[in-house]
């Protein structure tokens, strides 16, 4: 009876050292995921801040682009009203 008592006081020690182990692995596991969410959060905001500023440049090219279509259009009317002018001098 007595080696009853200490083998179940003996695994009883044993499991209490598995547990804690376990524990402490499961503890430091969350700690370096809850890490890594955050990078991953602030690694998400960085890309999109990056993928507006590229957007951002798109439009604007688009926009000079437009521009740059309007003023040859009035420099060409302007040439022709030149010429009109110039016809209606002489």
């Amino acid at each position: 009876m007595n080696n009853a008592l200490t083998f179940e006081w003996a695994l009883g020690i044993v499991m209490s050292i598995v547990i804690a182990a376990m524990w402490r692995f499961i503890s430091s596991t969350s700690s370096r995921f809850e890490a890594l969410e955050k990078d991953l959060k602030e690694t998400n905001r960085y890309l999109n801040e990056v993928k507006l500023g590229y957007i951002q440049k798109v439009e604007f090219k688009e926009e000079v682009n437009k521009i740059n279509e309007a003023l040859w259009r009035v420099e060409n009317k302007i040439e022709k009203l030149n010429e009109k002018i110039s016809r209606n001098i002489q």
